[in-house]
């Protein structure tokens, strides 16, 4: 009688232990996809930043009216200046462009 029960507990606990392995790669891996993104979420917001003192500087009001006397183009009125959409994406104003 002890040997059908001490059989069932070994694999049981073989069992369990194949599974908790699995598991911990499992975690492993996600733990892993998990620092990746955190990263890749890093570097997108940083370059956010950049574009977007890049624009500030190159719409700057004086910056376009000086290059608008070296090309000999009228001068702008800073109302005339647009703001640019957040969801505005490059690609948007090429469709249909060949």
């Amino acid at each position: 009688m002890k040997f059908p029960l001490i059989l069932a507990l070994s694999l049981f606990g073989g069992f369990s232990f194949f599974v908790m392995l699995q598991v911990k790669g499992d975690v492993l891996q996600l733990h892993s996809a998990k620092k990746s993104l955190i990263k890749d979420q890093r570097d997108m917001r940083e370059n956010l930043k950049v574009s977007q003192a890049e624009f500030a500087f190159l719409s700057r009001p004086e910056r376009l009216r000086m290059f608008a006397k070296q090309t000999g183009m009228e001068e702008i009125e800073p109302k005339q200046i647009l703001p640019v959409p957040q969801n505005y994406m490059i690609g948007d104003a090429l469709e249909g462009v060949e």
